[in-house]
């Protein structure tokens, strides 16, 4: 009996290791990803966290899917930015630009 007690014990002992592993495992792995991240573009960095949202057992083709999906999704965000930039752009110019001095008015013929 106390051999079987002593196997129990080495055996939840075994196990709490290898949780206590694998959790440093995570904080070496997530450093690891953050420090490429700082070497990515803005738009890799976006196409990673997506793909970081796919299990692990995802496909090739899943992944190459979610790649190509967020690459057009922050292209798309990208350019709806610029275009609001250049709308905002244009509205201030034309109110800034609407009213003409008063030398330079038409001058009314009464």
């Amino acid at each position: 009996m106390r051999d079987a007690q002593l196997a129990q014990l080495r055996a939840k002992e075994v196990e709490a290791a290898e949780k206590v592993r694998a959790a440093n495992e995570r904080v070496v792995a997530s450093l690891e990803a953050e420090r490429r991240a700082l070497a990515q573009t803005e738009r890799e960095r976006f196409v990673a966290q997506a793909l970081s949202r796919l299990s692990a057992e995802a496909t090739a083709q899943q992944r190459h899917e979610v790649e190509q999906l967020a690459g057009a999704l922050f292209d798309e965000q990208q350019a709806l930015q610029a275009r609001q930039r250049l709308m905002d752009e244009a509205g201030q110019r034309s109110t800034g630009q609407g009213r003409r001095p008063s030398s330079m008015r038409p001058k009314s013929r009464n």
